[in-house]
């Protein structure tokens, strides 16, 4: 797999989180469900489609919990590098690596170590 692909991945894998670690139906958005349901997230309450809890953005989550037994400071590594915008780490500028590394309190080749072992996992796990 390119490296763009897993990028994609885990970009993808981001917003999932961000979003309440739901995936929706192709053509449904979060914004749709909502407006249907006046505002409030009901999911399986009658009509329409229900959210897909088998997507590849909940399999990435699942290999990074089961390596978190084992490795807790790569899964923090890799939570940082993709979600790190989307909790307010990056808020002006983005971070690069050395910054994200030095907030972590590790060097650079450790943090970039890490990350590479918490995406090899994690593609290892997803078959890619």
């Amino acid at each position: 797999m390119s490296r763009r692909g897993a990028d994609q991945i885990f970009e993808a894998w981001a917003r999932w989180c961000v979003s309440g670690g739901v995936c929706m139906p192709s053509g449904s958005s979060m914004m749709a469900k909502m407006i249907e349901s006046k505002g409030h997230m009901m999911f399986g309450s009658g009509g329409g489609s229900s959210p897909i809890v088998d997507c590849i953005e909940a399999k990435v989550e699942a290999a990074l919990m089961q390596l978190f037994i084992t490795d807790p400071i790569t899964v923090k590594v890799v939570r940082f590098e993709y979600l790190g915008r989307f909790i307010g780490v990056d808020d002006g500028e983005p971070l690069n690596q050395m910054q994200k590394a030095h907030q972590l309190d590790l060097s650079l080749r450790t943090y970039e170590r890490r990350l590479a072992k918490g995406r090899n996992h994690v593609l290892t796990k997803l078959g890619r």
